[in-house]
């Protein structure tokens, strides 16, 4: 082959390839790029995000009737004529007087607060709640306290009623006042007999027993378990027999009547 057609077969030869390889390098440039682009998330995906989590609610005591507010009280007291009454935490609260707007009396499956007497926009009048409460034994109707066996035993009219731990407990047979039916999320204590001020009258759960005062409990005798109150005690051949006491209770626990 002459020289001089060697040299145009070469330079042809070497345009191709270069072309080729100009080609390929774009290519691998642009898929390079696309993968990186879509990797990273846009603003409203995270918003979305947050918008799925529940904020809670706020619950207020209405009249039944006209929906208007009233304290709290006359619904922790489970008055007739009267029920909580759910509203978002993102709503306008109505003030004591006022009338509640878009809520529900069907109570939610969330986080639940309280709201200060003079309402206002959601959160800004929400009250936490973190105070412990003294839990006290009532009959349902008129909120007199009984033996705390009377609840233990789910007698029927009889109920727990809970007391800020900062109030004042009543003694037996005397009326409670300032507490709720509703059960607290905080912790709870049984209260003595002769009531007092909460803190006082509150017992731990696990107190101990060296150095207690004996009326708290009665005798020592071994109480097993309870009827409608009486301690029934385990007799010598293992059947259960009524010792006719009444078994006193500390904290959450039974002790020996």
């Amino acid at each position: 082959m002459p020289p001089t057609a060697l040299r145009v077969l070469c330079l042809a030869a070497s345009a191709t390839l270069v072309a080729s390889c100009s080609s390929g390098a774009a290519t691998e440039t642009y898929e390079t790029q696309t993968p990186v682009y879509r990797d990273y998330g846009t603003r409203t995906d995270i918003a979305d995000e947050t918008d799925d989590e529940e904020p809670g609610q706020i619950e207020i005591c209405v009249a039944k009737g006209d929906r208007r507010r009233v304290a709290d009280q006359r619904c922790d007291d489970a008055l007739t004529g009267y029920a909580w009454y759910y509203l978002p935490a993102t709503a306008k609260i109505p003030a004591n007087g006022s009338k509640a707007k878009r809520g529900s009396f069907r109570r939610p499956d969330t986080t639940l607060s309280r709201a200060s007497a003079k309402g206002g926009r959601g959160s800004r009048a929400a009250i936490e709640d973190y105070e412990d409460r003294v839990e006290i034994c009532v009959r349902r109707t008129t909120r007199a306290r009984v033996s705390d066996s009377r609840c233990d035993d789910e007698d029927r009219g009889y109920t727990w009623y809970y007391i800020r731990i900062g109030r004042r407990v009543p003694a037996v047979g005397r009326l409670a006042e300032r507490g709720s039916f509703r059960a607290p999320d905080g912790l709870t204590y049984r209260a003595r007999t002769k009531g007092g001020p909460g803190a006082k009258a509150a017992i731990d759960d696990e107190p101990e027993q060296t150095g207690q005062d004996d009326s708290d409990f009665g005798s020592t005798t071994s109480c097993g378990m309870t009827v409608n109150g009486s301690c029934v005690g385990d007799s010598d051949d293992g059947s259960s027999t009524s010792t006719g006491r009444t078994c006193a209770f500390v904290g959450k626990r039974r002790r020996p009547c």
